[in-house]
């Protein structure tokens, strides 16, 4: 990623070596979820909502304390959140998730009896853990896989063919469209469709009762939120152990129950994550109660009418965006801000005086911060960047959130801003990755926006230059966390992707599928990508193929990915150089330190009996074409070294069975050939397992058959 500001977007030159050099937080790589060592999520976080990225759900707009990959900041977390999958299979570590820290609601039990059934539509309000219920439902219904089906599924398309016996179905409906238009006998042939099957389909709606007809209502149940305190005791427990009570017996006051009681489920969850960062001693409880409840909300707005200056709220909104980031960035950024608000207002200093003999009085750095209830970390963290070792003053909030309820604030109550503030983040310098914290940003504002045109200021940025570009595709992703307007992004990214699309517009496209975007829908990113790395241009194929390979280190299982590759749409000739390199890219053995090896991904492949079937028809399919021989090839020669090693003997037993697979009765269409140039390997001195070669060996040696049948 280029860190040079002359890259950047007006980047003013007095404030370019500060932004370059100096950032809040050295750049992260993902670390499991159950570690918060830098703090927790930030208030307002669904742990079991969307797939967020350390902030609020686009629904409550919490912006600040922001994690996206490489980017986080001093009080986010560097927890990966659990991804949740809106259409495509259910990732099993948000299975187990659920399970850990599920708190039953009033009627569960009833729930229960009724999803026996094989057809429910929970009903209840956003943020109230429906997604959460219908999992656990379909859990205790020993299924062996949850698949999520698109807002928009064609009800009508699911019969016996498509369903699996002992899989279980999840549909999150967003608008009462999906469900009208059945008749009473469409949804009792439904039902039985899916009891023969033996498979079990969960809907999620609001307002089930009002909206929904008729011939729905005998399969709703109205479900109640658990209580919040409830889901806060158990987060902690699942957290800090079960004796969380008796080794921080003031953590859960009078003051947090009361609060956690007239609280959501999914903001219970965040309360507690905030709890954790108090009993790890992170921070006091007082930055964790400074903006909770209506509290905060008045806190806020009694700030911006106290400040009506440009200057300050440019402040604010800069530090809400970049807290944790050097006072330099924080400086320049609002400076930036400031002068797209209201020109010529300056800033850093007051005028003393009015007449054309006035004078600059400068305000110090505690000043200003004081001014938005911030301050600069009392020790200067040291980070590092290569050979390169630099000292920052990070700014940081008094209280946990109130960066991000200023930016909900100023969202929300002057629409006529919003235009220069998407200005001002597209203008971000690209040093440091900054420009990625404000795509995030971006990203919530658009998600929470209403109206016709939420995504128009992420439109334009996909024409301009590549850093823009990957900051629309980030924007993107994290709006599509908001149902509603998932619906608007899933249609621009499929015109984006169009054949007559310029290649601007299917490189953006091809970056949003395989980032955020591409893992709350993987079935569909994974469809579009395939198709983008079809094109001629270079740059968007090699965004395609990579954001591919992201997705199957994510989000999609490679038997899937493989299931995909099968598909007759790629099997023009186009496609089918496309699947070749991409095969070679997801199943090839890795070159490590000292030879290759299979990676984790395709000994879980193998090891399934479906994703050995589909390798094999894959594999076959591909050894008959010029470039898919030199794949396979490839493929099955990695393969045979990186199995050599004698202490490798579970995973030769993996090649050597799909060897046998491949091999057996096919000697057509290059597999002779295959089977000849794999012998070589042992005949030329290759250091080779030759048991897991005798597949190849036995292929080769055995006689042609005659037209007769006879040898």
């Amino acid at each position: 990623m280029p860190e040079m500001l002359d890259e950047a977007v007006e980047a003013p030159d007095d404030a370019r070596e500060n932004v370059q050099l100096l950032r809040g937080v050295d750049d992260v790589t993902d670390i499991e979820d159950d570690d918060l060592a830098d703090g927790p999520p930030a208030y307002g976080f669904d742990w079991l909502g969307p797939a967020a990225v350390g902030v609020g759900s686009a629904r409550t707009i919490v912006f600040a304390n922001n994690l996206y990959g490489d980017v986080n900041s001093t009080d986010g977390t560097t927890a990966r959140p659990v991804r949740q999958v809106r259409a495509g299979t259910v990732r099993r570590e948000e299975l187990d998730f659920v399970t850990r820290v599920f708190v039953e609601p009033p009627s569960y039990l009833r729930a229960l009896r009724r999803v026996r059934g094989h057809l429910l539509i929970v009903d209840g309000a956003p943020r109230s853990g429906r997604r959460t219920l219908a999992l656990h439902l379909l859990i205790e219904q020993e299924v062996r896989k949850v698949t999520a089906l698109a807002p928009d599924f064609d009800l009508a398309s699911l019969d016996s063919a498509r369903l699996k016996r002992g899989h279980g179905y999840l549909i999150e409906a967003t608008t009462p469209d999906l469900l009208a238009g059945h008749t009473t006998a469409d949804v009792q042939t439904l039902a039985d469709v899916l009891g023969n099957s033996g498979a079990y389909l969960v809907i999620t709606t609001s307002d089930g009762r009002r909206t929904l007809p008729g011939s729905w209502q005998p399969y709703l149940f109205e479900g109640t939120a658990p209580s919040g305190e409830h889901v806060v005791r158990e987060f902690l427990r699942d957290r800090l152990g079960e004796r969380w009570a008796q080794d921080h017996p003031d953590l859960l006051d009078e003051e947090i129950t009361r609060i956690a009681e007239g609280s959501q489920p999914s903001d219970a969850a965040s309360l507690a994550a905030d709890l954790i960062g108090v009993a790890r001693g992170l921070y006091g409880k007082s930055r964790v109660l400074g903006t909770l409840g209506k509290r905060g909300s008045d806190a806020v707005r009694d700030w911006f009418a106290e400040h009506p200056r440009p200057g300050d709220w440019a402040l604010m909104l800069a530090a809400s965006v970049f807290e944790g980031h050097d006072y330099a960035v924080v400086n320049e950024r609002a400076d930036a801000l400031t002068r797209r608000l209201d020109s010529g207002t300056p800033t850093s200093p007051d005028r003393v005086g009015t007449d054309a003999t006035s004078v600059w009085a400068p305000i110090s750095r505690s000043t200003r911060l004081d001014s938005i209830r911030a301050e600069c970390l009392s020790e200067p963290s040291i980070i590092s960047n290569r050979s390169l070792s630099y000292r920052i003053d990070a700014v940081r909030f008094n209280a946990l959130h109130w960066g991000g309820s200023a930016l909900e604030h100023f969202w929300s109550e002057y629409p006529e801003l919003r235009d220069p503030l998407f200005d001002w983040l597209a203008a971000t310098p690209t040093g440091r990755n900054l420009h990625k914290v404000a795509g995030v940003t971006a990203g919530r504002l658009a998600g929470a926006g209403s109206g016709f045109n939420t995504l128009r200021p992420i439109r334009s940025w996909a024409r301009l230059d590549r850093h823009r570009q990957e900051m629309a595709a980030i924007a993107l992703g994290i709006a599509a966390e908001d149902p509603v307007t998932a619906t608007q992004v899933r249609h621009l990214l499929n015109s984006w992707s169009g054949a007559n699309a310029s290649p601007a517009l299917r490189w953006t496209a091809a970056r949003a599928y395989g980032g955020p975007f591409g893992e709350a829908f993987p079935e569909l990113a994974l469809t579009r990508l395939l198709r983008l790395a079809r094109t001629t241009d270079s740059d968007v194929m090699t965004e395609a193929v990579a954001g591919i390979r992201r997705l199957c280190n994510s989000v999609i299982e490679l038997v899937d990915a493989v299931r995909q590759l099968n598909q007759p749409t790629q099997a023009d000739p186009p496609a089918r150089a496309t699947v070749s390199a991409v095969t070679r890219l997801l199943l090839g053995a890795e070159q490590q330190a000292r030879a290759p090896q299979l990676t984790a991904e395709v000994i879980a492949l193998l090891r399934d009996s479906d994703g050995r079937a589909e390798t094999v028809t894959l594999l076959r399919a591909l050894v008959a074409e010029p470039g898919g021989y030199d794949a396979v090839h490839q493929m099955v020669t990695g393969w045979l070294a990186a199995t050599a090693d004698p202490t490798r003997r579970a995973e030769a037993e993996l090649v050597r069975d799909l060897l046998v697979e491949l091999f057996a009765g096919n000697r057509r269409a290059g597999m002779e050939r295959l089977a000849y140039d794999v012998m070589r390997l042992a005949f030329d001195g290759g250091t080779v397992n030759v048991d897991v070669l005798q597949p190849a060996i036995d292929t080769f040696e055995d006689p042609l058959p005659t037209p007769g049948g006879a040898p």
